[in-house]
């Protein structure tokens, strides 16, 4: 189905891509939000930090001091990052087309030449526009993990949410309707998200040492998880002045699939006194999780309306083999290795390193590779100090700068930095950028 609109609010439909984007210049990602102090450290056996238990399941009896029989978080830790298409010249691209419709006078190029340039842009658009937000938030109090002799280890218990949603840009050619001269396309946002509420029940112990020279440690996670999946296919003819966020929220519940399955991480590490090295398999059994159906049975959706144009926009990417009408997400099962040196006893220097590729919530690749120092000192009032470096060796391959500090051994606040740049309305603005917040008892 072909869909027309007057050219006034083709440009205007179409600059608003480029200003929902623009407007989170703030800045995904990896391919979900590292939380605390793994922003910087990385998913790293590190015992700074309580999420190396998350990390590593093999690191539970090595985040409580021999002294203590419990650790734990006091307030939710918040992690949020954020990553964008390059984007270079394109809204000034744009804006150079709406001036020459708007004033058709200064336009020096006959309309089939300005509609291919036009489509010059809008193809850039398909290609690089995109944008990708994570955000993770834990429950108060944790994670938090008990160690007892009873036991024989230590157990932890572990409740988080997390929201991963991208947006990219599906093009189609322009041309001028017969009809009112307009411009009719099918070019339209593809929105995909996903809501993941995990509550994680852990357990690891020593299972032998050798004198002098280390002790080796296993672990295993059971995760409950829960996830919404939603994509849409929203065409620019839809938006008709009206907001995006309101145009995506009264259709994305008709998109929604829920499901809950379990997922199972097993890890091991081998702690000697000035090293320690990590492995950990994470989703070894691969849990399966739909996303809702777009482009299906679009009559049900009644007379011509917003869902019904949706439906049927949706319909004709899936018949030109540019989205699929069903899908799965899955899990992939993932291998993880991971090595902390102590230079000196405050001065520690680790790496992580993911082994192979996986999607992520939303399809984009991912394997990280991530190299970081921290600095503990002796007195409290002097902070933590933490800086690393991290990059995508998949999909975009991207990369960042993080750092981060921690002040009365308590408060963590961590940054990260894209290392790649956009130019966005003259002004140079990472590709990517996060931060980490967390209130934390630390060793």
């Amino acid at each position: 189905m072909k869909l027309t609109l007057s050219t006034r609010k083709c440009w205007a439909g179409l600059a608003s891509i480029g200003m929902v984007i623009l407007s989170t210049q703030a800045w995904s990602g990896s391919s979900s939000a590292n939380m605390g102090t793994s922003t910087t450290m990385g998913p790293t056996s590190s015992s700074f930090s309580l999420h190396g238990a998350f990390n590593n399941p093999a690191m539970n009896p090595l985040l409580v001091n021999t002294d203590e029989s419990f650790r734990m978080s006091y307030f939710p830790n918040i992690s949020y990052n954020m990553e964008l298409g390059d984007l270079d010249n394109f809204t000034e691209d744009l804006d150079d087309l709406i001036n020459l419709i708007d004033n058709p006078a200064d336009n020096v190029d006959s309309a089939s030449d300005t509609l291919d340039r036009f489509n010059d842009v809008v193809k850039l658009m398909g290609e690089q526009g995109y944008l990708k937000i994570n955000v993770g938030i834990d429950a108060p109090l944790l994670p938090l993990i008990y160690k007892s002799d009873f036991l024989g280890g230590a157990i932890g218990f572990g409740a988080k949410t997390g929201v991963q949603i991208g947006m990219s840009v599906l093009d189609d050619n322009l041309g001028i309707s017969t009809q009112g001269g307009g411009i009719e396309t099918n070019t339209s946002l593809y929105l995909k998200s996903g809501l993941e509420t995990t509550l994680s029940l852990s357990y690891g112990r020593e299972i032998f040492a050798l004198t002098d020279l280390g002790k080796l440690y296993v672990g295993a996670k059971l995760n409950l998880i829960s996830m919404e999946l939603s994509k849409q296919v929203v065409p620019l003819t839809t938006l008709d002045g009206k907001d995006v966020g309101d145009v995506i929220s009264d259709t994305y519940d008709q998109n929604l699939e829920k499901a809950t399955a379990m997922g199972i991480d097993v890890g091991l590490v081998w702690a000697a006194k000035d090293y320690r090295l990590g492995l950990t398999f994470e989703n070894i059994n691969a849990p399966e999780f739909d996303y809702g159906s777009v482009g299906i049975n679009c009559a049900s959706r009644g007379e011509q309306n917003d869902a019904r144009d949706q439906c049927e926009t949706a319909s004709f990417f899936v018949q030109n083999g540019r989205i699929n009408s069903t899908e799965s997400h899955i899990k992939q099962a993932l291998m993880r290795v991971d090595a902390l040196y102590s230079i000196t006893e405050r001065l520690v220097v680790s790496a992580a390193y993911d082994t192979a590729e996986y999607n992520d919530t939303i399809g984009f690749d991912n394997q990280w590779f991530n190299a970081a120092t921290s600095y503990d000192p002796v007195h409290p009032l002097i902070p933590d100090l933490r800086i690393g470096y991290q990059k995508n060796l998949a999909g975009t391959e991207l990369s960042s700068l993080t750092a981060g500090l921690t002040l009365f051994s308590l408060v963590s606040l961590d940054l990260e930095y894209g290392l790649e740049s956009t130019a966005v309305d003259g002004s140079e603005l990472p590709r990517r950028f996060g931060f980490s917040f967390s209130i934390a008892e630390s060793f």
